[in-house]
């Protein structure tokens, strides 16, 4: 039994020694190549993705960046990752949304069903409130929502 065991030990550190053998080398490689890049490069660099997130100190999604078949987005998000603000684009046009934080939709400025430009306006539970555009073929129109409940707005201080 002891021999058996003095071969595992021999074995284990001959391993041992094989990998760390392969780390130093793997290092040297990429120490190389981070320093044979860095001689100068001419032309500008680029970073090829169909997404980028970019987070804070805690780790949270700030920014997201993607595009797919569909369009192209970029979302901005606060410390807490509760999405702001988005613009995007993609065959139905391009939009900005700007959102509550309860992640409904407060503004709108993108196009609507008509491929004509369209601004819209909610209010807190994200139901449209005012919209200026054209969203039929009838032409631009300004649409305002009814009060609810019915009464007269408050007197501006």
């Amino acid at each position: 039994m002891t021999a058996d065991l003095l071969q595992r030990i021999e074995r284990l550190e001959r391993d041992r020694r094989r990998g760390r053998g392969l780390v130093l080398m793997a290092s040297a490689v990429a120490v190389a190549a981070v320093f044979g890049g860095a001689r100068g490069v001419e032309e500008p660099r680029a970073l090829v993705a169909t997404s980028l997130t970019i987070v804070d100190a805690q780790r949270t999604p700030r920014i997201e960046l993607a595009a797919d078949s569909g369009g192209a987005w970029l979302h901005l998000r606060d410390a807490q990752g509760t999405l702001m603000t988005s613009v995007g684009g993609g065959s139905n046009g391009g939009g900005v949304l700007l959102w509550s934080s309860t992640s409904t939709v407060l503004a709108r400025l993108g196009s609507s069903r008509t491929k004509d430009a369209q601004l819209m306006l909610a209010g807190a539970d994200g139901n449209a409130r005012v919209r200026l555009g054209c969203w039929s073929d009838t032409g631009p129109q300004i649409w305002f929502s009814r009060p609810s409940p019915p009464g007269t707005p408050p007197a501006m201080p």
